[in-house]
């Protein structure tokens, strides 16, 4: 039985992984230590309306897969129309 093991999805879905975890990290930071680093997000606001684990793990799985597959111009470019609204007078 052969399982076919691509390189696209399996990068980004790990580069996700991380990407995400490290946005739970900081999410975390912002938690803890809401004075330091974090002046920009309003004190008594939510860590989930100010810092987005999903935003990062579209970040992290965009960078693995530019790494792997060394193609910077063009995922950059797909990550953004990926990422976009869906407003047909949006242009990026």
């Amino acid at each position: 039985m052969k399982i076919p093991a691509g390189i696209f999805i399996p990068t980004m879905v790990v580069g996700a992984l991380f990407g995400r975890l490290w946005g739970l990290v900081v999410q975390y930071f912002f938690v803890k230590f809401p004075d330091n680093i974090f002046n920009s997000c309003p004190p008594g606001e939510s860590p989930l309306k100010c810092i987005v684990p999903g935003t990062y793990a579209m970040v992290g799985a965009a960078a693995a897969l530019a790494g792997v597959t060394r193609m910077t111009v063009s995922l950059a470019v797909i990550s953004t129309f990926i990422a976009s609204p869906s407003d047909p007078n949006n242009s990026v």
